[in-house]
């Protein structure tokens, strides 16, 4: 089961009834919830009821509050996957990995860790170990590998990239 999640606006469906309000996601791994809003639910907008909704998410206490995950890296140098005992299958060692991203005849993506060029399913094969996780990709240049780029949570406003001048998807100009 899927934890609940904020929202926007047309992301759920919310169903009143009297009082009470229903949030429905369209996942169906993700439960409705119920909640009471009182009289003044039949005068709230779709926008007053996301922005209720998501308050009601915030101060809600997390599950995993008291569970700090630390995401292990291997220095620069160490190989990030080995073989699996018995079956040969490389494994990741840790829960950080750095990769580069290029393509083949075909269009379609390859992936290099520690000098080997996996393709997409083997790539897939490699991190099928954490099924049931989530999955955080920071694209950084090549030569940025080993460094943890700052991250900022916004909406895009273009395709603009910070010291780059604006482009298409995949071509980067120097200013």
């Amino acid at each position: 089961m899927k934890p609940h999640y904020q929202v926007r606006l047309g992301e759920v469906r919310f169903v009143r009834n009297g009082e009470w309000l229903q949030v429905q996601y369209p996942e169906p791994d993700i439960p409705s919830y119920h909640f009471h809003l009182g009289p003044g639910l039949v005068n709230l907008t779709e926008q007053e009821l996301v922005d209720i909704w998501n308050d009601h998410l915030r101060t809600m206490p997390s599950p995993t509050a008291d569970y700090k995950q630390l995401a292990i890296e291997d220095p620069m140098g160490s190989p990030q996957a080995e073989a699996e005992a018995g079956s040969g299958q490389p494994v990741l060692r840790r829960e950080v990995v750095r990769c580069a991203i290029h393509d083949n005849a075909d269009n379609m993506p390859v992936i290099e860790i520690d000098g080997r060029k996996l393709s997409w399913e083997e790539f897939g094969k490699l991190i099928v170990t954490y099924a049931g996780w989530g999955m955080r990709i920071a694209f950084v240049p090549d030569d940025e590998l080993h460094h943890e780029p700052e991250t900022e949570v916004r909406e895009p406003e273009d395709r603009e990239i910070p010291g780059q001048k604006k482009t298409g998807l995949g071509k980067k100009i120097e200013d």
